[in-house]
């Protein structure tokens, strides 16, 4: 059950930004649902907490993967478990949109 779940989410987010009939995920949207991720993965998306990772620039497709394993439980954090499960499939698709969106600039320091 989790693998279909994982894959409706993934074709769902392909279908959201394929352009078609389906609308695209909205990327001013997924800024509004980012409020409630702030506390901990910032706006910037650029992590708050020690055990937060970023999510500035990830991959919309692994940001949707991860929130829909966290959704069956398969992949395991107490509060974004419950994340996951207040969440709609169009929020974490626009969601992953904005964090995606976000442009990081690595700098690779002298040794």
């Amino acid at each position: 059950a989790r693998e279909i779940t994982v894959r409706h989410a993934l074709i769902a987010l392909i279908l959201l930004g394929a352009g078609g009939t389906a609308v695209a995920a909205d990327v001013k949207a997924g800024r509004q649902v980012a409020l409630g991720c702030q506390g901990c993965h910032g706006m910037d998306g650029l992590s708050k907490q020690p055990d937060a990772p970023n999510l500035a620039a990830q991959p919309a497709l692994f940001l949707v993967k991860a929130m829909a394993e966290y959704r069956t439980k398969s992949r395991q954090h107490e509060q974004m478990n419950v994340v996951a499960q207040g969440l709609s499939e169009r929020e974490i698709a626009d969601v992953a949109a904005y964090y995606a969106a976000i442009e990081i600039e690595v700098v690779k320091t002298p040794q």
